[in-house]
């Protein structure tokens, strides 16, 4: 499996003694399967590959920007996608890339009139896939955003959510999978995060998502497991 990571979040933006969200994800997934072989696309630089042929998945990873914001590097990562998702290419995406696949694919992504979804939260699964195993009935992870996906592409259907965010993974048949929350980042870098959104989060709403970290740990590795599985399999049927 030949895993192109498309990197979303600039270099500015990472904080200092982290490595790059790509890099983070390299780690991640060759923690759990070793045949994964990695390459990363500085996507906001505008580095693309010239054709979705140069590998057999791509995963799109979060970033600051909104998936509406207009910046110029976001247009033609859509239309790559789209041409991905022609030519049969499995499509992951974490938080802004979960958002950019439902975008590029006829969903719509808003501001959420609810606000931030910050810190570690927990949601249901509420379908079940063959690549959903080990098998969990609820799960916990991370969140950092805004915006949601208020609209899924056809065809898509929703795998778990809560209320708060309803739509936090999706896939559409066997080929497209969006996760919302992040399976990547380390408690450290959550409690940079939530620090830097100072004033940007409200005080209290900062202060509860540090808490929440304390309280339990992320099924990090379980989620991580199970887009290693969507990634290796073929049953496009979704229970």
């Amino acid at each position: 499996m030949k895993l192109a990571i498309l990197n979303a979040l600039p270099g500015p933006y990472i904080f200092e003694g982290e490595p790059s969200d790509g890099e983070k994800f390299v780690r991640l997934f060759g923690a759990i399967d070793p045949a994964i072989t990695c390459q990363i696309y500085d996507a906001t630089a505008g580095e693309l590959p010239d054709t979705p042929a140069v590998a057999d998945a791509f995963l799109i990873t979060g970033s600051p920007a909104g998936v509406y914001d207009g910046e110029p590097w976001i247009a033609p990562l859509e239309e790559f996608v789209r041409q991905a998702y022609a030519g049969q290419k499995k499509l992951v995406g974490i938080c802004f890339g979960h958002q950019l696949l439902a975008q590029a694919l006829g969903g719509r992504v808003e501001k959420s009139e609810k606000g931030w979804v910050l810190g570690l939260r927990s949601f249901e699964i509420q379908h079940q896939a063959d690549w959903l195993t080990p098998a969990a009935s609820r799960c916990s992870l991370y969140f950092v955003n805004q915006d949601q996906v208020v609209a899924l592409p056809p065809g898509a259907a929703v795998i778990g959510g809560n209320d708060f965010c309803p739509y936090t993974i999706y896939a559409l048949k066997n080929q497209v999978l969006g996760i919302q929350a992040h399976i990547e980042q380390s408690r450290r870098f959550m409690r940079l995060v939530i620090d830097y959104l100072e004033p940007r989060a409200p005080a209290a709403l900062r202060a509860e998502a540090h808490r929440s970290l304390e309280q339990a740990l992320p099924d990090d590795r379980l989620v991580a497991r199970w887009v290693v599985n969507f990634l290796m399999s073929f049953d496009d049927q979704i229970r």
